[in-house]
């Protein structure tokens, strides 16, 4: 489990109060100790290659089977610069690395109903006409041009979506 450190927090403290979390007791009584599977590997969405050391993406392309993609800023008015960091390159990142690994059998991504919010009657299917131009270009951008620079970019990037989250939600889905 990919998991920031957090306020001085290290990972194995907040991997631990995970695993004591109520959701998880059903499972627990049924197989005590099938948490122990999962183990914390330090990495931050925000950061280049998902701030994971060699080490640990080696550990990651050669044993995990199951990826399960949750991250993401969900501020509304996250800076964009921010949130396409975290919601839209981190999951492109994960998916490339995903390819890498040689016993993976299942990639999660848990998205958001709000992801296509312009839609009235949202169908299983990506919505490409709804955005102002493809992630790839707007990735593109995001290298070449400052952090102000494309934060004032916003409004016309969003199109439209009302907000940084939707809008980068919506290019992580395609």
């Amino acid at each position: 489990m990919l998991i920031r450190p957090k306020r001085g927090e290290q990972i194995q403290s907040r991997m631990a109060v995970l695993r004591s979390n109520f959701m998880f007791s059903e499972l627990l009584k049924l197989k005590a100790n099938s948490l122990e599977k999962v183990i914390p590997i330090a990495g931050d969405c925000a950061l280049p290659d998902l701030g994971l050391s060699e080490a640990d993406r080696q550990v990651l392309t050669e044993e995990v089977q199951v990826v399960v993609h949750s991250a993401a800023t969900v501020n509304f008015v996250e800076p964009l610069s921010s949130a396409l960091s975290i919601n839209t390159r981190a999951t492109r990142l994960l998916v490339q690395l995903a390819k890498q690994m040689g016993r993976l059998e299942a990639f999660v991504h848990v998205s958001t109903a709000f992801s296509n919010c312009p839609v009235e009657h949202i169908r299983e299917c990506f919505y490409p006409e709804l955005l102002s131009c493809s992630a790839d270009k707007v990735l593109a951008l995001q290298d070449q041009l400052s952090c102000e620079l494309i934060d004032q970019m916003t409004p016309a990037l969003l199109g439209k979506f009302p907000n940084t989250y939707t809008y980068t939600k919506a290019l992580a889905e395609q």
